[in-house]
């Protein structure tokens, strides 16, 4: 996950956020052997190398891994920090734990995200090649299409070279408007919304009720919590099983 450098080297324990920002305009920090100056620029700490005045910045790993679900409301930033001033779904958190969130919902969605400080978990869930099933409750201005019905959707272009599969079920349809369940194995950029774009519809309300074996259930809007116990037992049984895969 990207973040201002300043933080970066402010939580290596090097300098304060304040003189990290003085080391950037001076020229001493590097970012994969290139000098910034810019203070927003932003880096991961887990990939990019970042040398101050010549030394790599080690980031050390939390000694325990945390697993959080979050019922993250409309309005908030899938993020760490916003040059905005935009509320985040970190400050939602009262933890001291370097949190990242998994995958993203845009500003105008709600719902299931997940947040950890586990890397390897990270990957396992937002890699398209493991195929991870994200489920949403969608609601749309007017009504599906019968043609759109009987073609029962399996297929959209999106974009040159890539074309989205979603499984699309009819919940309920109301005066105007209708509820489906979408079912994705691919995360996009706002993918769910871009699909009903293209076959001609507005989303009214998106909201992510799953992400592989995990339920977002009856945690109220804005609140969060830890993994239970069933649930660390599915965080271990995908990591052997994509550790099986690559072998």
């Amino acid at each position: 996950m990207k973040v201002r450098l300043q933080k970066i080297i402010a939580e290596a324990g090097i300098v304060s956020r304040r003189k990290a920002e003085s080391l950037i305009m001076e020229g001493r920090v590097k970012v994969n052997g290139k000098i910034v100056t810019q203070l927003g620029t932003k880096a991961d700490p887990s990939v990019d190398h970042i040398r101050v005045d010549g030394k790599l910045i080690k980031i050390k790993p939390s000694a325990k891994k945390e697993y959080y679900l979050f019922n993250k409301p409309q309005g908030v930033i899938t993020s760490l920090e916003d040059e905005k001033g935009r509320k985040t779904v970190i400050d939602y958190f009262d933890t001291d734990k370097r949190l990242f969130p998994v995958g993203r919902l845009d500003y105008n969605s709600e719902g299931l995200l997940i947040l950890t400080n586990d890397g390897d978990f990270c990957k396992i869930l937002t890699d398209a090649a493991n195929g991870i099933e994200r489920v949403y409750d969608v609601k749309i201005q007017g009504f599906l299409d019968e043609k759109i019905k009987r073609r029962k959707i399996n297929a959209v272009k999106l974009e040159k070279g890539y074309i989205s599969k979603p499984i699309i079920e009819i919940l309920k349809e109301t005066n105007s408007n209708t509820w489906l369940r979408v079912t994705l194995r691919t995360g996009k950029n706002r993918e769910v919304r871009r699909i009903f774009e293209k076959l001609g519809y507005t989303v009214v309300r998106l909201k992510r009720i799953k992400y592989g074996p995990f339920e977002l259930g009856t945690l109220p809007k804005g609140e969060y919590r830890k993994f239970t116990a069933e649930e660390m037992k599915e965080v271990n049984i995908l990591k052997k099983k994509c550790s099986r895969n690559k072998k």
